[in-house]
């Protein structure tokens, strides 16, 4: 019996140890695995860090593109897809708008110069040495009174736009 007792301790312990031996290669698998898991995630974030740098240096104008092996990376990805959109939305807006400016600018400018330079023009004429004075007189009387209050109504008409 006492045998028996002694092979039966002897085969325990076989199988003690090589359970713990299992447990230990499953063990080493595992962690393999995480790390393998930690190192491609590092991967990945230094992947988008770069390229988000580039994008900032305006060195590339392309979204972020990146390997769908987690979909908290994928959906960091996505997101800041969205903001890059958002950001040249709002980008081409500013640009419309500060060309539209301009152009508003031009036209009121263009619009103010027109009816003084014709003020100007019968005044010129006015001041000129070959005219007679009853001539002079029928410029300022006829001219410069009929036209002015209209070309002067024009301008004013046009409010001015806040910058």
């Amino acid at each position: 019996m006492s045998e028996y007792i002694l092979r039966t301790n002897k085969l325990t312990k076989k199988y003690k140890d090589d359970f713990a031996l299992e447990n230990v290669n499953v063990s080493i698998i595992i962690a393999v695995l995480l790390l393998t898991r930690l190192f491609a995630l590092k991967k990945e974030v230094k992947k988008i860090s770069k390229q988000l740098e580039k994008y900032n240096d305006r060195k590339t104008n392309k979204k972020i593109e990146m390997a769908l092996f987690d979909k908290n990376m994928e959906k960091l990805g996505l997101e800041i897809n969205k903001l890059i959109d958002l950001y040249v939305a709002e980008n081409r807006k500013r640009i419309r708008y500060e060309n539209e400016q301009k152009q508003a600018i031009a036209n009121m400018s263009h619009d103010l110069r027109t009816p003084l330079t014709s003020i100007l023009g019968y005044i010129q004429m006015a001041e000129e040495e070959d005219v007679t004075e009853d001539e002079r007189k029928e410029i300022y009387i006829s001219d410069i009174r009929k036209t002015s209050p209209e070309k002067l109504k024009t301008v004013l008409r046009y409010k001015v736009i806040e910058i």
